[in-house]
């Protein structure tokens, strides 16, 4: 994890982490030899595939993120972090929320 805020989902309906951890998001991965710490709302470079969600210019636009009460929030991808890694470098992936 690169992220070292808590980020996983809730567990049950009443979780505190309900209100402010999504319980899923959308799709937005890269490859691990791009740097975890970039700006993906900007930097052309990390080229995303186009299976990930919301792409305009090549780059993520914005994730929604779905909360255990119901409420969905768009996250601009500015904002977002890596948050995830599966595999290993240079052939895993970091998955931004």
């Amino acid at each position: 994890m690169v992220d070292e805020n808590d980020c996983r989902g809730p567990c049950k309906t009443y979780d505190k982490r309900g209100k402010t951890n999504p319980v899923i998001t959308d799709q937005i991965s890269c490859r691990m030899k791009y740097s975890p710490y970039g700006n993906i709302g900007k930097d052309k470079s990390y080229n995303f595939s186009t299976f990930n969600s919301h792409l305009w210019g090549g780059v993520p636009e914005l994730s929604n993120q779905a909360f255990i009460d119901g409420h969905v929030k768009a996250v601009d991808a500015e904002k977002l972090k890596a948050r995830l890694e599966y595999g290993s470098s240079p052939n895993g992936w970091w998955k931004w929320r």
